[in-house]
């Protein structure tokens, strides 16, 4: 197995292994909701460390930070995004190893993949997926990755395809402002 395709294989699985951790928050009887829903509310364009990792974010308006996978997370949308750091790696050799062939074979089809310039002008590059979930609900999944020659940002986001219109310019706005910290 080349070493492209080895990378392609790691970011997938990292993709799809973060995805699979779309849980809401965890909520019982005795859950004090004002003490919990305060520290996890940003304020709108506040810059957000992304708790385990080295990367801040501006995330969109009415995100919550999620306490159980790195991100955020929006019930009314049914969507989250997603934030790994991959080491070792330059976010130019994955996404060299992401064909379209590639995605197919994870059920995913690519709508489209642009190059992107972050806020604080590093390089990245969005892919726009679709899939359909084991519930027939149509989303879209985007995977952004930018970083250096050594580190690579990959922030994996979910929502229904009925609210493209809604989120996604919101969203990749919020993906531009990613950055080590």
């Amino acid at each position: 197995m080349s070493r492209i395709s080895k990378l392609l294989t790691i970011a997938i699985s990292l993709c799809a292994l973060v995805s699979q951790a779309q849980v809401p928050l965890l909520m019982n009887q005795d859950t004090d909701l004002s003490k919990s829903m305060n520290n996890l509310v940003p304020e709108p364009g506040e810059v957000v460390i992304v708790p385990n990792t080295n990367i801040s974010i501006v995330p969109p308006e009415h995100f919550l930070l999620s306490e159980e996978l790195p991100g955020f997370i929006n019930f009314n949308y049914s969507s989250t995004i997603q934030i790994a750091e991959i080491t070792g790696t330059s976010y130019v050799m994955i996404s060299e190893a992401m064909t379209e062939e590639k995605f197919k074979e994870q059920n995913f089809s690519l709508i489209d993949k642009k190059e992107v310039e972050l806020n604080n002008g590093q390089s990245g590059v969005l892919y726009r997926l679709k899939f359909v979930s084991k519930d027939g609900i149509d989303f879209e999944r985007l995977l952004f990755f930018a970083g250096d020659y050594h580190n690579t940002i990959c922030i994996n986001v979910n929502f229904p395809a009925i609210s493209h219109n809604t989120l996604y310019d919101k969203i990749e706005q919020s993906l531009l402002t990613a950055q080590y910290q």
